[in-house]
């Protein structure tokens, strides 16, 4: 019943999206990407990569609209056998398709180029096509800097567009500014480039924009150009829904997408949809009916009232902060969002073990002020052996850079650049663990079953060995026992070392505050005979740990946001720009 329900809902979804289909070329740009080299005349040398797969037309162009006093110069295309086109120079479009074949050129209109060549071949394709162009880099009144679309209105649909800029010079937020207008995607400075990278299909008609402030004095022959560059801004944000909040995101930027006025004809076949997605919604409600999260392989339930468990005093998990996580994960203790703690406890255990060490730094707040900070010491060998630790310090490493010592918010920015690296770390913990209970018979998958209105349906249901019930109900007395230890004979000795233990796992839990509050009555000492002291270690490392996470999610919440369109993407905006144009394959 439930097949045929998918294979009708499917058929109904076909035909109702077939009408786009007539318009749908038989042209899949599957990438393009661009890089343009900025030099110290202010020219820029840029390279496209295509890979495409044409089975239509005799030539691919490129327009570039409003070039004002820049011009095309030193055209060249290779194919991805290496063979080196013949650039003609003039270029006729009316020519046939085997005239085209091995050559490129310009077709010239004022400060209007189209740049060409033969498509020859038919098939899958990678076309590698370099060009200058002069008087880039513009001189304003007071800054420097360029308005600049690398593409606008193309006919065609690339899968995937990255682009990257780069000069003899370092970019970063000190010396430059970055806007970025047309797609859904971001733009970010990365190890002194400048990189934009759509997480989408490019829509027909969008464009990929960058308005970037330099540092005035910054290349030595910059074309003059008396225009404010606040001016350029004001015009280019003029039509989106810009604000400041959506700008900066620690280091990482949002583009500012195009207005899609397809809407207006999408509305009525969406109508449609959502009703039949509104069956559906009823149908997936009672096949999710009475589903259980997880079961274990002896069918007995899982006792979740710690009231009814002993308290847990020792480490559960054999103190395997992955496993711990994971489990508590799982038992709902923690949320897939809880990523601070376990960030914390990695970093308390190397401090536990005395593999790294938080240097407390004063560092400059508001120009004036100084506020507390820190360093972490990474040149050093860290004889961690766990593939999950490593990794995670491989980032750490990354965001320190050359000098190898991780300073206040280095990481936080590194972070909010490189969310995708930090979800997928975290995504490995599960896999991680998941097929460590596989290849050990402590986890399988069976089909369950749940009906609903006399229909059946199947489900996956997680099954883990009883072994793991043990461990699960030992993580719930042991959190019931950190959160309750007022209970705790005043009398009873526990070693400094177990109480370190305590907060390494109570951070992974979220309630190390709740530990620390019983330091002062148990072990008054503590602070002064163990490394993970209250008074700056502890409190500067879940600082570090929040911070960065906060950096992560928030840079991968605004990407999920602009790639989703409505009323969390942003439209239109971008105006005064040179370049861009149409283009496509004709």
């Amino acid at each position: 019943m439930k097949k045929k329900i998918f294979i009708i809902f499917s058929i109904f979804l076909t035909s109702l999206f077939s009408l786009s289909s007539v318009y749908a070329s038989d042209i899949d740009l599957r990438d393009i990407n661009i890089t343009a080299v900025l030099q110290e005349d202010g020219s820029a040398h840029i390279k496209e990569v295509w890979d495409i797969d044409v089975n239509e037309g005799t030539e691919i162009y490129k327009v570039f609209d409003n070039m004002g006093d820049s011009k095309i110069e030193n055209f060249n295309v290779v194919d991805e056998k290496g063979f080196q086109y013949q650039n003609i120079g003039d270029w006729d479009v009316d020519a046939d398709k085997a005239e085209k074949d091995g050559k490129c050129g310009l077709v010239i209109d004022e400060d209007r180029y189209e740049m060409c060549f033969g498509i020859g071949e038919y098939g899958e394709r990678v076309y590698t096509f370099e060009y200058d162009i002069t008087n880039f880099v513009q001189q304003y009144q007071n800054d420097q800097g360029f308005n600049y679309a690398f593409f606008s209105e193309l006919s065609l649909e690339p899968r995937h567009v990255k682009i990257t800029v780069s000069s003899p010079y370092s970019f970063s937020e000190d010396n430059a500014s970055i806007w970025a207008f047309g797609y859904y995607g971001n733009v970010l400075f990365d190890d002194g480039k400048v990189v934009m990278e759509t997480n989408e299909t490019v829509p027909e008609g969008a464009k990929m924009q960058l308005l970037m402030r330099i540092d005035d004095g910054t290349f030595s022959k910059a074309h003059t150009n008396d225009q404010d560059f606040d001016v350029i801004l004001d015009d280019a944000k003029e039509g989106s829904n810009y604000d400041d909040s959506d700008y900066n995101q620690n280091g990482y930027y949002n583009s500012f997408t195009y207005e899609d006025n397809s809407g207006s004809i999408f509305f009525g076949v969406m109508v449609v949809v959502l009703g039949v997605l509104g069956a559906s919604g009823l149908i997936a409600y009672a096949a999710n009916r009475g589903v259980v999260k997880f079961q274990f392989s002896d069918h007995q339930p899982l006792q979740e009232d710690p009231k009814q468990l002993n308290m847990f005093r020792d480490i559960p998990c054999q103190k395997d902060l992955f496993e711990f996580y994971y489990l508590s994960k799982k038992l709902g203790l923690i949320t897939e969002d809880d990523r601070s703690g376990l960030i914390a406890a990695v970093l308390l255990k190397w401090i536990q073990k005395g593999y790294i060490e938080f240097e407390r730094e004063e560092v400059s707040h508001m120009f004036v002020f100084k506020k507390e900070g820190y360093s972490i010491d990474l040149k050093q060998d860290i004889p961690v052996e766990h593939p999950l630790e490593k990794r995670i310090l491989s980032f750490f490493k990354k965001a320190a850079g050359k000098n190898q010592v991780l300073e206040t918010k280095e990481f936080e920015k590194w972070c909010g650049k490189h969310y995708e690296d930090i979800d997928e770390w975290f995504d490995s913990i599960d896999l991680y663990v998941q097929d460590f209970y596989q290849k050990n018979d402590l986890f399988r998958i069976e089909k369950t079953y749940t009906s609903f209105m006399k229909m059946k349906f199947s489900h996956d249901t997680d099954t883990y060995d009883v072994s793991i019930r043990e461990k699960m109900e030992q993580i719930i007395g042991f959190k019931y026992f950190l959160e309750e230890m007022s209970l705790i004979d005043e009398k009873e000795v526990i070693e400094v070392k177990m109480w370190e233990d305590y907060l390494i796992f109570a951070s992974v839990l979220g309630i190390a505050d709740t530990v620390q509050e019983q330091l002062g009555r148990l072990c008054p000492t503590f602070n002064e005979q163990s490394s993970l002291d209250t008074y700056y270690t502890m409190r500067m490392v879940h600082i570090f740990a929040a911070n960065s996470m906060t950096a992560s999610q928030t840079a991968a919440q605004a990407s999920r946001s602009s790639g989703m369109g409505g009323s969390s993407s942003f439209g239109g905006g971008g105006g005064g720009f040179s370049g861009g144009g149409g283009g496509g394959v004709r």
